[in-house]
């Protein structure tokens, strides 16, 4: 996981990264977080369904999917958090934008400004990280025509994406021989819910928010997530939010909400808008490339099967109580297999 701010001086990151409050944004965030539902969780959270009978060996069944969003929404609703409503045709989705879906319906659930949407050139760099099963890293000024302030990055190989999304949201602290967090390395190391924060990261109020996305097939998937925030127009987008949105991300509220986010962030008038962009093409011209984040440890979730990856261990699963999904609720799939990883953030400073 990565988590880097590319102008200002160097910041303290705390638990892997720094704690901002928004500002001055050209969109302002639409909802108020539930209480408690942007900090860290005490402990792992230790859910009612056992998901692997239900996903071994098959982690795209149906039964696997409703075991896994069971779970999710469980840990969700302790935080005080709506279940999640995945998009109509999200198991169509390729892993990488199963992970955008995911992990931005985890930050507009809490009142957080979602990504934008999908950019090719992002995508490339996340792409080549899935494939290396590492970290997504950002070394640029820009992306396209936005000047860039902010990154995140994180990794996973697991056997679904909403595994993974279990992983780094509800089960990424210390959990003594169970840990799965590598860079958990005690109670309170620096970094345990590093995925989590990341995830739920502000962005230093940036006022836009752009995704790369990468996925291979691996003994289940290797999906990679790198997140830009920054200032100025958006680059051409793949695959954006609102189509998510559109397609039932979230429901009814989520969609007028994004809608409010947008007009609000309407330019003003023509002439304001390319001098702006004037302005902003000259000062990513002057504007120095990032420095690449420094490179952390892995993450790895241990289970009870046998993957093709080294140091494999037993990992004894948890209540094997029956749990129902509230009514209107989506289930629908992830991808495939079972290792995490991410990178150590740091902010990034002007030369």
């Amino acid at each position: 996981m990565s988590l880097t701010r590319i102008a200002g001086a160097c910041a303290s990151l705390g638990v892997l990264v720094a704690v901002v409050l928004l500002g001055g944004s050209a969109i302002a965030d639409a909802t108020t977080p539930a209480a408690g539902a942007l900090t860290d969780p005490v402990e792992n959270v230790t859910v009612s369904v056992d998901y692997w009978p239900s996903c071994w060996p098959t982690t795209t069944s149906a039964a696997c999917r409703d075991a896994l969003l069971a779970d999710i929404d469980e840990a969700r609703s302790r935080e005080g958090v709506a279940p999640m409503l995945l998009p109509a045709g999200f198991d169509q989705l390729d892993p990488g934008r199963q992970a955008f879906v995911v992990t931005n319906l985890e930050r507009v659930d809490r009142g957080l400004r979602p990504i934008a949407g999908i950019s090719d050139d992002l995508s490339a760099a996340a792409q080549s990280a899935a494939a290396s099963f590492t970290d997504p890293q950002f070394s640029a000024a820009s992306v396209g025509p936005l000047a860039a302030t902010w990154w995140t990055g994180i990794w996973a190989n697991t056997p679904n994406v909403l595994l993974a999304d279990l992983l780094w949201m509800y089960q990424d602290g210390w959990g003594g021989s169970e840990t799965t967090n590598r860079e958990c390395t005690a109670p309170g190391a620096a970094g345990c819910w590093g995925h989590r924060d990341n995830i739920l990261q502000t962005y230093g109020g940036a006022p836009q928010l752009v995704a790369g996305v990468g996925s291979v097939d691996n003994w289940g998937v290797s999906v990679a997530e790198l997140v830009v925030g920054g200032t100025g127009p958006l680059p051409p987008l793949t695959f954006t939010w609102e189509q998510a949105l559109r397609d039932g991300a979230g429901g009814p509220a989520d969609l007028a909400a994004w809608e409010q986010l947008t007009t609000a962030a309407a330019a003003p008038s023509v002439a304001t808008s390319v001098g702006s962009a004037e302005k902003s093409a000259a000062a990513r011209a002057a504007r120095p490339a990032a420095k690449p984040a420094a490179s952390g440890g892995e993450h790895k979730l241990v289970t009870t099967r046998t993957h093709k990856h080294a140091t494999t261990t037993s990992h004894p699963r948890r209540d094997k109580a029956a749990s129902t999904r509230p009514a209107g609720t989506r289930r629908v799939a992830g991808a495939t297999r079972v290792v995490e990883g991410l990178n150590v953030g740091q902010e990034i400073a002007r030369r």
